[in-house]
């Protein structure tokens, strides 16, 4: 997802979407840690979306 879809959420809808991708990220660090290998690049990618979230709710949280 963009940033600029991203600013057209709110708060609540960003915090459940970063809860979801934390929850992602933890189960790909399990099946990592499983063996499984998982999809090149896509660690990278879940690691910057879960950075884009929290930047733009800090950046909602400073407006309001």
């Amino acid at each position: 997802m963009k940033a600029i879809e991203l600013r057209e959420k709110n708060i609540d809808d960003l915090r459940n979407l970063l809860l979801e991708q934390t929850t992602n990220q933890f189960k790909m660090r399990l099946e990592a840690g499983m063996g499984e290998v998982p999809k090149l690049g896509s660690t990278k990618s879940l690691r910057r979306q879960i950075a884009r979230i929290n930047t733009i709710i800090k950046e909602k949280e400073r407006q309001a």
